[in-house]
């Protein structure tokens, strides 16, 4: 083998290497891409209405309700113990008496808003979606459900510690029609919400 030829293969080699090292390091500098958190919420809800008509017969129904939210997402809005997301996707099923199978229900307009509320010595989770369903027909949806202290690790975007149990004393969950200011609040007798990573 001549010089020049052991010279070029040196060189090669030598880049080779320069270009694998300099991958490396541009890999340890970009951060990687942070999870998403889904939120989820299923149940039954108590056959017993707290207050309203309940025109959906949602009563003593089954549901399932998800919503996603990004760990790298900033609040929209905060203050001392809460924080605000919004512009989130939200998807589920819930049942009505009304008719007899599951109704999909989603919307790209929801928001979250996390809070440690130390009264009550609980975290909070509070779920705001307008859904458009039956027609066109606007039904805004709003869940306020307390979670034993310490499931929100951090007042942000982030699993939670442990799923929590829900009953019909630590919620509510109110759907109202904003064309009639008609509304319906009723609590949840029996489920859990949790989090999973996406």
């Amino acid at each position: 083998m001549n010089c020049f030829r052991v010279r070029n293969l040196t060189l090669g080699v030598a880049v080779i290497a320069f270009l694998a090292a300099s991958q490396h390091l541009l890999s340890q500098n970009q951060p990687a891409t942070a999870p998403n958190v889904v939120y989820t919420a299923t149940g039954t809800f108590s056959p017993t209405v707290v207050s309203g008509l309940d025109k959906f017969k949602m009563a003593g129904q089954p549901f399932t309700i998800s919503i996603i939210a990004n760990e790298a997402l900033t609040p929209a809005s905060h203050g001392s113990g809460w924080n605000k997301y919004t512009k989130l996707t939200m998807s589920g099923t819930v049942q009505s008496g009304l008719i007899p199978i599951p109704t999909a229900i989603s919307s790209n307009s929801s928001s979250l808003e996390l809070a440690v509320v130390s009264s009550t010595k609980s975290n909070t989770m509070a779920i705001f979606a307008p859904l458009s369903i039956m027609k066109g027909l606007q039904i805004n949806l709003t869940a306020v459900i307390q979670m034993p202290m310490g499931t929100l690790s951090k007042l942000a975007v982030y699993p939670f510690t442990a799923p929590a149990t829900l009953t019909s004393t630590n919620n509510t969950v109110t759907y109202s029609e904003p064309s009639t200011a008609e509304s319906t609040t009723l609590t949840i007798a029996s489920g859990t919400v949790s989090t999973t990573l996406k």
